[in-house]
């Protein structure tokens, strides 16, 4: 049981691999994507401040002694006002400063960028703790037949990038999220088509167990229809063997059945080895009984019902009180649960009809039975107060024709026949010794 509760099912594995491959994609999309926009708009924001400072130079000028000068108030309004959110200053190389905008008039800058002749760099940066995006532009002004080098610096609050890059953010995990949703619909959707076959298989199988089909039907998928023809065959093969092993032991019974009559006949006769005739006619009867119960013991066939062994027990308590009146046993069964298991009456009255008898059989006077369920599997545990099961002899008790007590009636056939319908049900037989001191029969069905 536990084996099977480890197992995962063929739909959850596929469901559970495809969302992790979506959310994978999902994901490295995301990232591609997100990294893709913020250079963009890395790459689109140092475009613009690059313009400002174009635009810085052709409005920049010489006076008659040859100083680069700049109007106080340029194009942009975002640099003429302190809250414009735009910053701008000239510079030559040592830091010493020619011009700034109003909007930078009063606040604390950074060290400039170190930048050769003609190269730009683009970097965060703080003014007034502020955070900013600044471009540096290092161009040289000819002067009187010299290169005179300015540094021209731009600014912009880094809070509009940021907002910006916040909003695609939002956007990008909005639509993933909506296409996650579609593509985890989708799959669903094939994965349900795809599986359907499954299902329908597995509805057929269990219709063949409870015998209302006896095959698979052939008009599946081409993948399915070698797994399906071969199941065909299989429960056409096991078909025709239980149908061959029932035929023979039939065959065998009703052959034996008019030499067994006439011995009888001889046994009722005043011959004086008759008690001995009839003690092996009665012998050969259990035999060919024991048989025909195996033949009938077959287990999980194709024709099995769902049976309540609650009521099988107390069905065979009723008549074991009977044949055991004059002993007067006192019975005790508990039962919490039905007990219900698919599988097939006769087998559930054999095979506790036998484990019963010995109880009332072998007890002193008291028998207690109580069913019980573990997991899904109904478990029955019958107990008397005789003398038990010697230790030297439980590995063996349920072999053929082993008998605990010569003196009692019988042929050693019951625990046999008890053990073998267990074994075609999967289940598990034991014995043990019991509180109330005699033998301890505990039964596990699988259900």
């Amino acid at each position: 049981m536990r084996h099977q509760a480890n197992r995962q099912s063929l739909r959850s594995t596929l469901i559970q691999t495809s969302l992790l491959i979506s959310t994978l994609f999902i994901v490295l999309t995301a990232f591609v994507l997100e990294r893709a926009f913020y250079h963009a708009l890395w790459e689109r924001t140092k475009q613009q401040l690059e313009a400002q400072i174009y635009t810085l130079m052709a409005v920049a000028d010489l006076d008659s002694q040859g100083q680069l000068i700049l109007p106080r108030y340029i194009a942009d309004e975002r640099f003429n006002h302190w809250g414009g959110g735009r910053y701008a200053r000239v510079l030559r190389p040592d830091g010493s400063e020619v011009w700034r905008s109003e909007s930078a008039v009063g606040r604390t800058w950074p060290p400039p960028s170190k930048v050769r002749q003609g190269d730009s760099l683009t970097r965060i940066s703080y003014i007034d703790a502020v955070e900013v995006i600044e471009h540096t532009y290092r161009v040289a002004w000819e002067v009187n037949g010299r290169d005179d080098n300015y540094l021209f610096v731009v600014a912009e609050n880094y809070q509009d990038f940021a907002v910006a890059l916040t909003s695609f953010r939002w956007r990008l995990f909005i639509s993933l999220a909506l296409l996650g949703v579609v593509i985890l619909f989708g799959q669903f959707v094939v994965f349900r088509r795809m599986l359907k076959p499954l299902a329908q298989v597995q509805a057929e199988l269990q219709a063949i167990e409870l015998g209302q089909r006896a095959r698979l039907d052939e008009g599946l998928p081409i993948e399915l229809a070698g797994l399906v023809a071969r199941i065909n065959r299989l429960l056409s093969f096991e078909e025709a063997q239980r149908q061959r092993f029932q035929n023979s032991v039939g065959d065998l019974a009703h052959s034996l059945k008019t030499p067994l009559t006439m011995i009888a006949n001889e046994a009722n006769s005043d011959r004086p080895d008759a008690a001995c005739i009839r003690d092996a006619v009665s012998r050969a009867d259990q035999l060919v009984q024991y048989y025909l119960n195996r033949a009938r013991a077959v287990g999980r066939g194709s024709t099995q019902q769902k049976v309540s062994l609650r009521t099988v027990i107390q069905n065979l308590l009723e008549a074991m009180n009977k044949v055991y009146a004059d002993k007067g046993v006192t019975v005790e069964f508990e039962s919490a649960d039905e007990g219900t298991l698919r599988g097939h009456e006769g087998d559930m009255l054999e095979l506790f009809g036998n484990l019963i008898d010995n109880a009332f059989k072998y007890c002193r006077g008291a028998v207690l039975i109580a069913l019980t369920m573990k997991d899904t599997s109904p478990v029955v545990t019958i107990e008397d107060d005789g003398s038990g099961i010697p230790d030297r002899v439980k590995q063996s008790v349920f072999e053929r024709g082993r008998r605990l007590d010569e003196k009692m009636a019988g042929h050693g056939l019951g625990l046999s026949i008890a053990a073998n319908i267990v074994q075609a049900y999967e289940g598990k037989i034991e014995v043990a010794r019991s509180p109330l001191g005699g033998a301890k029969v505990t039964v596990t069905l699988q259900a």
